[in-house]
């Protein structure tokens, strides 16, 4: 089983539409708090500096990779040849027909519990890695030289490290949601008018177009309700 000595994941804000959440599991509405890729860029360049890089489809994740820091005009030394695919390894290591990460997986019965979640996809590569080095021994190294020497060689543009703030993936699934009238007091600092919730049931019918409120909605009737001096009680006496 492979050491892990540290975990560091988040949720990405790509400010587009997520695409299929049959696969990932991430709704747009995950997202809301998650920060973007230009404020995580400098930690995850710090992170992957000077070490060699491993995941199952390499050449995948260091297309999406290098996309990501191009589009903030940043060009980093990585591509298809600058890190170790468990995937390709596989070939050398695994009686499987199928090299899927599942089927990888169960070969060295490794319980898979996440699958396509980045983090647990991440820890059942480091598995894999382990158990390739488990069978070469010493010859490991001399086998991939050419794949670790490229990855440790390369050097990588400083990029600022910011504050933001990570939202794992494990965190925001076990986190559950609070109701948006639970961050409301449960008295006005005034006496209400009825001309000053006309601003605030506006917004409520808005929302409630669709029969649901967004995260967004939810911010921004929580927002009005403190600006009117609006309490809870205030809200539910609203017909």
């Amino acid at each position: 089983m492979a050491l892990i000595e540290e975990a560091w994941d988040t949720l990405i804000n790509p400010q587009r539409d997520v695409g299929a959440y049959d696969v990932h599991g991430i709704r747009a509405a995950d997202l809301y708090d998650a920060p973007r890729f230009e404020d995580i860029a400098g930690e995850l360049a710090s992170l992957l500096a000077g070490r060699v890089p491993v995941a199952h489809n390499w050449p995948f994740e260091a297309s999406f990779l290098t996309a990501e820091y191009e589009r903030l005009g940043i060009k980093i030394p990585l591509d298809h040849q600058s890190g170790l695919c468990t995937l390709r390894m596989a070939l050398h290591y695994l009686p499987v027909s199928s090299r899927s990460l599942e089927a990888c997986c169960e070969c060295i019965r490794y319980p898979l519990k996440y699958a396509h979640e980045a983090l647990e996809d991440a820890k059942a590569a480091a598995a894999l890695l382990a158990h390739y080095l488990g069978q070469d021994g010493p010859a490991f190294t001399r086998r991939w030289r050419p794949v670790i020497e490229r990855a440790l060689e390369r050097r990588w543009p400083e990029i600022p490290v910011g504050a933001a703030r990570r939202l794992s993936r494990a965190h925001h699934r076990s986190e559950a949601p609070t109701h948006f009238l639970a961050r409301l007091s449960t008295r006005a600092s005034k006496p209400v008018v009825a001309d000053e919730v006309a601003q605030y049931v506006d917004a409520l019918d808005r929302a409630l177009l669709n029969r649901d409120i967004s995260r967004y909605e939810a911010d921004e009737l929580v927002s009005i309700a403190h600006s009117l001096g609006l309490g809870r009680d205030d809200v539910l006496a609203l017909d």
